[in-house]
């Protein structure tokens, strides 16, 4: 999240006092890559919450792909992923297949860096509904400053989302601290803040039900 050093170091001290049950698994997945340990790189009461909710038969679509896709694709019918690193994509395909998973497709397709993207391959490769659509990936890479203005595409994902989501499904939007003003037309909205595997400060996935 951002903030100053002191700040950040605050923030995670915080989660660790308020949420003291996650303070081992923080520890166990600090320095394991999400492909490694098969965890989403969401908060851990997301991760908690989406292992009760996820049900065989959901159909799930990511907008970038990683730990989350090894995640979804052992608990879902299938996983379709879309992401604009090829050499990320064919880590994540590998993974996979390693894990005997195979029921993720991920396609790529680029994405341009500067918003509206409204209408770019990467948006536009949600094209049916999905009973999960996550919001994530590629825009946040290392917040350079094209990066900092390619954030703000996440939110012409989340629009596109919100037309195929299914009836009683749900949008994950992770780092949801970046979409602090998101518009949305959720019937509820569940906020998950604290620590998370592979990262040393807390962050923020939030949900949205439909």
């Amino acid at each position: 999240m951002r903030g100053s050093k002191f700040a950040k170091a605050l923030r995670l001290a915080a989660a660790h006092a308020s949420q003291p049950r996650y303070a081992r698994r923080y520890m166990a997945n600090l320095f394991v890559p999400p492909i490694v340990s098969g965890l989403p790189w969401f908060t851990f009461s997301a991760i908690e919450f989406l292992e009760t909710w996820i049900e065989p038969h959901h159909e799930i679509f990511e907008y970038g792909c990683g730990g989350s896709t090894l995640f979804f694709a052992k608990r879902a019918r299938s996983v379709a992923s879309v992401e604009h690193n090829g050499r990320w994509a064919r880590s994540v395909t590998a993974a996979a297949l390693k894990r005997g998973l195979t029921n993720v497709a991920i396609e790529v397709r680029e994405a341009g860096r500067e918003p509206p993207l409204d209408d770019s391959p990467y948006c536009l490769a949600l094209d049916r509904p999905f009973d999960v659509v996550v919001v994530d990936g590629w825009a946040l890479g290392k917040c350079n400053e094209a990066d900092r203005r390619a954030v703000l595409s996440r939110g012409a994902c989340f629009r596109r989302a919100e037309h195929f989501v299914r009836l009683g499904g749900i949008i994950v939007l992770d780092d949801a601290w970046f979409d602090p003003a998101i518009e949305h037309h959720a019937r509820d909205r569940r906020v998950f803040s604290g620590t998370g595997p592979w990262r040393l400060g807390a962050s923020r996935t939030d949900v949205f039900f439909y």
